[in-house]
């Protein structure tokens, strides 16, 4: 009986904890990301080449019309395929990676044109998508499910950081991340995101709070 007591108590511990790891680092995250993207200056072709190597950055242009099409009309995508539904209760359309292809692209930047040094990049921000059909389709015989594409295409706005590195012909930039969009763009979605997220710690803190008054009222009755 006495542990049965304890349940309620238990789970507004982990409801205000996980409120808690939201507000204290997830939304704190999305400020950091935000701040370290607004204190960098946007480098042109002509910075970018007299920079030291080691120095970090930030690029913001278009993709190169001179990338090659890998596919359709992207130069660099991510593929998903489609596997189902998961067999809990949830019950939620599963999504597994199956294809990355993530060359080192050509930018286009103010005064001239920079080469990326790495195809380990990630993709984020508003990327172009295509799906392979209208409907989510799963063959469990064949293992072939709907394929759906997100990726980039020549003349998208692009902003990467990174840092500033030697290459064959010259400077060139190791990017961490390639975001389809602008740098005002990225700063806005990170604190948007910030700020949601402080939001749902809060109503998780408060929710296991609720929680956890009733189980102690519980257990001392």
């Amino acid at each position: 009986m006495k542990i049965q007591k304890l349940i309620l108590p238990a789970i507004g511990l982990l409801f205000a904890g996980l409120g808690a790891l939201v507000v204290w680092y997830f939304a704190p995250s999305f400020n950091q990301a935000a701040a370290r993207v607004e204190r960098l200056s946007p480098l042109t072709a002509a910075l970018l080449a007299e920079s030291p190597l080691g120095q970090e950055g930030l690029i913001e242009g278009r993709v190169s019309e001179r990338n090659p099409l890998h596919f359709r009309l992207f130069v660099a995508y991510v593929r998903y395929e489609y596997r189902g539904r998961d067999d809990d209760n949830d019950n939620e359309v599963k999504w597994v990676e199956d294809e990355r292809v993530t060359p080192a692209l050509l930018l286009d930047l103010p005064g001239g044109r920079v080469q990326l040094a790495n195809s380990d990049y990630s993709l984020q921000g508003k990327l172009v998508t295509w799906q392979s059909e209208p409907t989510l389709n799963w063959d469990s015989w064949s293992g072939e499910g709907t394929k759906s594409y997100e990726g980039l295409e020549r003349g998208n706005p692009v902003l990467a950081v990174g840092t500033v590195v030697e290459g064959a012909t010259g400077r060139e930039f190791r990017a961490e991340w390639l975001y389809g969009g602008n740098q005002a763009a990225y700063i806005e979605e990170q604190r948007t995101s910030a700020e949601i997220a402080r939001w749902v710690g809060l109503v998780f803190l408060l929710i296991g709070a609720v929680i956890f008054g009733v189980g102690v009222w519980v257990w001392l009755r």
